[in-house]
């Protein structure tokens, strides 16, 4: 996750039912960067919530069937997702 705000801190709290990473507030240009294993049944769910200024958003980061940051029918080892945030909007982009 990298933020790119140009005023205000980031503030991201990243959790799933199992883990809660905690508070982590960024600075523009900072990085915060996770790493998982999705387990045996395929119902790893990890989830965000973004706040900056005035503004909160929640996103699933990561679910095999509906996260944005998934491939279908692609066995992959590793999937790469990067969170972007921007002052006109947040931005994912994936890559294994």
């Amino acid at each position: 996750l990298l933020n790119v705000l140009s005023v205000s801190s980031l503030k991201i709290h990243l959790q799933s039912k199992d883990d809660d990473l905690q508070l982590q507030i960024l600075k523009s240009g900072d990085e915060y960067n996770f790493s998982f294993h999705s387990n045996f049944f395929g119902t790893t769910l990890f989830y965000c919530n973004f706040a900056w200024a005035t503004l909160a958003s929640d996103f699933q980061v990561y679910h095999k069937g509906t996260s944005p940051c998934r491939f279908h029918y692609v066995v992959v080892k590793d999937l790469y997702c990067t969170w972007l945030v921007k002052d006109s909007g947040i931005y994912i982009f994936c890559s294994y």
